[in-house]
């Protein structure tokens, strides 16, 4: 349940979580992890302007994330560097 997390985890995602919380659907984990995964990923590429400073941040390889960039199609800056 939400309250057995960490209150960081729970106030950080809370959105995310709430929009599950309210829908009558069953909730998904894979669809659950995939909201928050692209929403970290697209924090983190705002954060840190390129994407080996942004892989660094989240703890994977560049190729990793330019692999969930492309799945999740997120689209970021040109100003963000793809290797810096």
């Amino acid at each position: 349940e939400e309250h057995d997390l960490p209150q960081s985890m729970t106030q950080q995602h809370h959105g995310i979580l709430e929009g599950f919380a309210h829908s009558k659907d069953p909730i998904s984990l894979p669809d659950v992890i995939e909201k928050i995964e692209k929403q970290l990923i697209e924090e983190a590429l705002k954060s840190n302007h390129s994407t080996r400073k942004a892989a660094d941040y989240l703890g994977v390889t560049q190729s990793l994330l330019m692999r969930r960039i492309k799945k999740y199609d997120i689209n970021f800056s040109k100003e963000i560097k793809l290797i810096n």
